[in-house]
């Protein structure tokens, strides 16, 4: 379950790793490729998942 923080700390934690990336493929550290995505979508899901567990 989510702890009980403010929607502006939640917004944070979504939006500082999404930034990360994108600044990461801007400067060519890091390459776009659909299976990535697909990757990164699955772990974000499973991370929201597992935190319904604890």
């Amino acid at each position: 379950m989510f702890r009980p923080l403010p929607s502006m700390a939640l917004i944070c934690t979504v939006y500082g790793p999404l930034k990360m990336f994108a600044k990461m493929m801007q400067e060519s550290e890091l390459l776009y490729w659909l299976e990535l995505e697909e990757e990164l979508t699955d772990s974000f899901w499973n991370a929201i998942r597992l935190q319904g567990v604890c």
